[in-house]
This record gives C-alpha cells, structure tokens and sequence, in this order.
C-alpha cells in the first residue's frame, strides 16, 4: 500500500472518530430524545466546539446539519465558526431548575464549584472579577447572609477567594467550564449551562417577580442603566425563540 492510501485510511479513521465523538456527546446530553429544538443544539455544539480546530468544527457542523435538517427540520448551519451571523442563544432557568443544579453541587467538589456558581448566579459578576476577589473583599459583596458566610468559612487555600487547588493560583473561567463538562458526566439531566446563563436567569426570574429596571440593575451589579436594558431586550428574544421552538416541535 502506498504512503498516500495509508495517510488516507488514517484520515479516514480520524474522521469518524470526530463524527463519532459529536454524536456520543449529544447522546449524553440529551439521551435518545425524538425531539430536540434549536436551542438544545447550540448548547450541544458550543460543548463540543473547544475539542475541534476551526476547520474540524466547521466540517462537522456542516455534516450534521443535513441529518438535523432531514430529521427534525432544523438548520444548525450558522453555528459555524466561520458564519458571520453565528446564533447565540442562551439557557434560561427557572427556580425550580436552578434549586436542582444547586442542590447536586453542593455534594460535588466538596462543595466548591456549589459556591463559585452560586457567586456568579448572585453578584452578577463577569469572570474575570469574580475570579479576581480575595477574601478580603467577601463583606463588600453584595449576596445573601448563607453565602456570605459560606464563603468566611471555606478553607483559604491562597490570597484568592477561588483558586486552582493545586497551584493556588486564581482560578479561571476555563477551567471553571472544564469542572462544569465533568460534573454534566455524571449528572447528565442538569444539562450544559455557563456563567453567562446564570446571570441571565438571575434577570429572568427577577423579571417573572415583576422587579423594576432598577432593581435588576442593582443585583446584577451594572454601571450603566444601558447595560441592564440590553440584558433585558436579550432576555426577551431568548424566551420567544424558546417558546417558538417547542411550539414548532408540537405541531
């Protein structure tokens, strides 16, 4: 056999070794469902997106795209890196959703990854300053009395409030979203969730409450009143292309 027909037929393996990974990982995800919308899609591909290169991603991304199109009628094509429209969706919780995602961290970690999501879901602090806090800062936050005092009594470990247990060095939004992959593992009903959709549930259910504009400024932590609008408009697209979603599904 040729050099070339051999680097082919490893290509080749390559290859269906990447389908096969993306298909195991929505099966893990999701089960075997019948049904899955556009927005359980995107979670499953931005899951996927950090194991692929550009190319890779783009590759696999198209191929789906012809199974989800003939099976459920759905175009995955814009979530293509190279896409210039790229869809971003989030996922929004409800309480009773949240209340279970808290409840299976408390137990996991020993409870720290219970109390970094727990922070971000409160304070409405981007990744970079929650991961910047020390514990010296803990009374300056803005949260509830139980976390507040959660956080006095975890063990420090170093000057930062959540750090790599092992370098003692601050923690990043990375390796947060790699603890997250894990957990999901073992607990696949929770489903894939990020930082960001803990902020927007914050503002979700602050908004089913009937909260002002001003309020949900103040716990999310906003400077500008413009940015709390912004959240606000982005919220209200994502529940429409939710509930159009699963309206279209039940058809």
């Amino acid at each position: 056999m040729k050099l070339s027909d051999t680097l082919k037929k490893y290509e080749k393996i390559k290859t269906l070794q990447r389908y096969s990974y993306a298909f195991n990982s929505l099966i893990e995800f999701y089960g075997f469902k019948s049904e899955l919308n556009i927005i359980e899609l995107k979670y499953w591909s931005d899951y996927i997106k950090p194991y692929y290169c550009k190319e890779s991603f783009n590759t696999v991304i198209s191929n789906y795209n012809t199974f989800f199109k003939k099976s459920l009628n759905i175009d995955i094509k814009g979530f293509r890196y190279s896409s210039e429209h790229t869809v971003s969706l989030k996922r929004l919780f409800n309480e009773d959703e949240l209340t279970q995602i808290f409840e299976v961290l408390r137990t996991y970690s020993r409870g720290y990854l219970y109390l970094i999501t727990l922070c971000y879901y409160e304070t409405g602090l981007l990744s970079p300053e929650l991961f910047a806090l020390k514990h010296s800062d803990v009374d300056s936050l803005k949260m509830s009395v139980e976390l507040k005092m959660h956080l006095k009594n975890f063990p420090r470990r170093s000057k930062y409030l959540f750090c790599n247990i092992e370098t003692k060095k601050q923690m990043t939004r990375k390796q947060f979203i790699r603890q997250i992959k894990l957990l999901i593992k073992k607990h696949p009903e929770l489903g894939y969730f990020t930082p960001t959709d803990l902020r927007y549930s914050k503002a979700y259910i602050l908004m089913q409450q009937g909260e002002n504009l001003m309020t949900i400024k103040k716990e999310q932590n906003h400077k500008n009143i413009a940015t709390t609008k912004k959240m606000i408009e982005k919220v209200h697209t994502y529940t429409k292309s939710s509930f159009a979603e699963k309206s279209d599904m039940h058809m």
